[in-house]
């Protein structure tokens, strides 16, 4: 699960209950990002990515 700290729309426990309710699932908070981070922060969120799929 990918968040963004800033994000307006959904507050990070939103993205914190989904992590707790799915299995094996991981969280990556995203400084400096609203409910966009793919397009706010997009380096980071591409690095969040690629860590993903690389495992």
């Amino acid at each position: 699960m990918v968040h963004g700290t800033s994000d307006g729309l959904l507050p990070v426990s939103y993205a914190q209950e989904f992590v707790r309710l799915i299995p094996d699932a991981e969280l990556a908070l995203i400084e400096r990002a609203g409910h966009y981070p793919m397009v706010e922060q997009e380096d980071e969120f591409v690095s969040v990515v690629e860590k993903f799929l690389d495992a």
